[in-house]
């Protein structure tokens, strides 16, 4: 069985749901089993404790450098005769990071399903509107683009290369408590296998969307977090956070990310357009078309285009 997706409709979408902590204390758990004990089992060493120490310093200090390209993101929906946009709906919420320093972030398209608004919550706490939407459905990815100073783009590498042990970060907005301060909420895991597939495992309404490749992963991805950045220890993002799958609410999930690679870097690029001006190891040289579906939207006809 799949796990509740992004809405938290009772649906099998499995996108980005799980249970809290479970992947921190997963990761908490590999690092234990990796470090020397004493003659007592259940007492680490000296040595053992710096080990984990060092490590815990490393997520100390990594946080407050990553947050900034994290965002998170609200979708809002008008019921019929309603015009102020408080009378609006929260419908979907999810995760992005910031792609270029003129507004660009990358995010999920399944993370815009189901609204016409869009906000984007900066880790400052600003909030700012949605002015523009693109996707690509069969990928599931999407670009949104909003107008703010300052913004600090994520740095890319590629993520298809990663091999199972490998440390994972994930920063997003778990089950919307990001949506107060915009501190995206930090999950920590390891890649578990890669190249995995999930097409066609998600119900008929996505059996056109591609998902090959994938990172299975210990990352703990609860509902709101598809879309988020995935770091490696470097600071660098890899991936984004996809899905979970569980057989049951009481079985632990196993968590899924699209890492970066030619393929995603490519129609981010293409969706982005020759005016978006790159972050930190984009390339922003032409990209050729292909026959995935792509819209380009303005926030307000959003839903309507994603009808299609």
């Amino acid at each position: 069985m799949v796990v509740m997706g992004d809405r938290g409709e009772n649906k099998p979408v499995g996108f980005a749901g799980g249970r809290i902590a479970r992947g921190v204390r997963t990761a908490l758990l590999v690092g234990l089993i990796a470090v020397s004990v004493s003659a007592d089992p259940s007492v680490l060493s000296d040595d053992g404790l710096k080990e984990l120490h060092a490590l815990e310093e490393v997520f100390v200090r990594l946080v407050p450098r990553l947050r900034p390209a994290a965002v998170t993101i609200m979708g809002y929906r008008s019921r019929p005769g309603e015009a102020a946009r408080h009378e609006r709906t929260l419908v979907n919420r999810g995760s992005g990071f910031v792609l270029s320093r003129d507004g660009w972030i990358a995010t999920h398209q399944h993370v815009l399903e189901g609204a016409d608004r869009f906000v984007v919550l900066l880790a400052d706490g600003s909030r700012h509107p949605v002015i523009e939407t693109r996707f690509d459905r069969r990928m599931d990815l999407a670009v949104v683009r909003i107008e703010a100073d300052g913004l600090r783009p994520a740095m890319l590498e590629d993520g298809h290369r990663l091999r199972p042990g490998r440390w994972l970060l994930a920063l997003g907005n778990p089950l919307g408590f990001s949506e107060t301060d915009g501190q995206a909420a930090l999950a920590v895991g390891v890649v578990s296998a890669v190249g995995r597939s999930l097409t066609g495992r998600f119900g008929p309404q996505y059996d056109d969307r591609i998902y090959e490749g994938l990172l299975q992963t210990t990352l703990d991805l609860p509902p709101g977090s598809s879309g988020g950045p995935v770091f490696d220890l470097e600071g660098h993002v890899v991936g984004l956070a996809t899905a979970t799958f569980a057989a049951d609410d009481e079985t632990p999930g196993v968590g899924f990310v699209l890492p970066i690679g030619p393929g995603v870097r490519s129609v981010l690029r293409r969706l982005m357009g020759e005016s978006a001006a790159p972050g930190p190891q984009t390339d922003s040289s032409p990209c050729p078309q292909d026959r995935n579906e792509e819209y380009t939207t303005s926030a307000l006809s959003a839903r309507e285009d994603m009808k299609r």
